[in-house]
């Protein structure tokens, strides 16, 4: 019954932007100072193993035992989480829970002052230029670009292919975004995404042009691996740990959702309408649109990203860079009110 793929593809997907608007702020708020981007990141890291455990088991299962395979996750988050996972803000919040309800934002009172105005610009800048970087048209016509090298790969093992280099990539993010820091993380990983762009652009349109392209056959591989290690070191997760710093306590639930959706529905009109702009103007043109919405993202990362690498949540929102002075220091003293024991168990200081 089709509806039935219809409805549990409808559900899985609002449940994978929630993850998505949550986990940036959980972390953010249980995670020290000093390895807060590097868990923030670690994210992208969980992402490639679920699809590398895709492109692995999904091809040689059925959808029934897939969809099982896959069911045993969620169930194990939930006796993870809500069995031993803490809460960060469980106990000892007193008056604070009063101030919190008091100043509860709306999605109006990220308008209200410069420095929430410039965090949902910063924002909302982060996911615009990470789905303009061309993921999915790149993962889309990754096979395209196995043949066009004369690689005669199974389209199985070309997703197995790309899901290890994604899931190698991701693990150089981590220990790199403490030590780079997120401005220079991003700004590396779109520039390697532009010098992979470009030329695979120029194959593409030369081989479209009848051209004889038998001499840099290596091309499109070398150009794919090297936008998806580009990708996954910053582009992939650098945003998404950023999405749990920027905002301050009263609106960051709200905030974090909006940009978030706005993400998921960028993502929604670049699958849905690529495939038409590539029929009419061809691959080659189409990578370099996608390369020139990068190059645009040089500027912006450089002059106008604020790199929160070794500040606390206060700091980030005190310095008049992201948020306002009073949300920041609720959010410093709701931070004050928990710290971790050895056996990660939340104790009262």
């Amino acid at each position: 019954m089709p509806w039935m793929y219809y409805a549990a593809r409808f559900l899985a997907g609002t449940s994978v932007g929630g993850v998505f608007a949550v986990i940036p702020i959980y972390v953010g708020e249980i995670a020290e100072d000093s390895n807060r981007g590097a868990l923030g990141v670690s994210m992208n890291c969980f992402v490639c193993t679920g699809l590398l455990f895709s492109y692995i088991v999904g091809p040689f299962v059925s959808i029934m035992t897939f969809n099982l395979m896959l069911a045993v996750f969620p169930v194990l988050y939930l006796v993870l989480f809500f069995v031993l996972a803490p809460e960060t803000l469980q106990h000892d919040r007193g008056d604070v829970k009063v101030k919190i309800e008091e100043r509860r934002g709306t999605f109006l009172d990220i308008f209200r002052s410069k420095g929430t105005v410039k965090a949902f610009i910063i924002a909302v800048g982060l996911m615009t230029f990470q789905q303009f970087s061309g993921i999915n048209a790149v993962l889309f016509f990754a096979q395209d670009i196995f043949e066009a090298a004369g690689a005669s790969l199974e389209p199985e093992i070309c997703s197995i292919i790309i899901g290890c280099t994604q899931l190698a990539a991701s693990l150089l993010s981590p220990p790199a975004v403490e030590r780079l820091g997120r401005k220079f993380l991003l700004l590396l990983s779109i520039i390697g995404i532009i010098v992979s762009e470009v030329p695979l652009g120029v194959y593409s349109y030369l081989k479209d042009e009848d051209k004889d392209v038998s001499g840099i056959s290596f091309l499109p591989i070398l150009c794919l691996v090297g936008y998806i290690i580009s990708y996954n070191v910053g582009m992939g997760p650098v945003p998404w740990a950023m999405l749990g710093e920027l905002f301050p306590t009263n609106i960051k639930s709200i905030a974090s959702s909006a940009v978030a959706a706005f993400c998921w529905f960028l993502g929604f009109l670049i699958t849905k309408y690529f495939k038409s702009v590539l029929e009419r103007i061809g691959m080659g043109p189409s990578f370099w649109i996608f390369s020139g919405c990068s190059a645009v993202a040089v500027p912006f990362f450089f002059f106008y990203v604020v790199e929160t690498k070794g500040k606390s949540l206060r700091e980030i929102q005190d310095n008049g860079e992201c948020a306002d002075v009073t949300s920041s220091l609720l959010a410093q003293k709701l931070q004050s009110l928990v710290y971790f024991t050895s056996d990660d168990k939340l104790k009262n200081p």
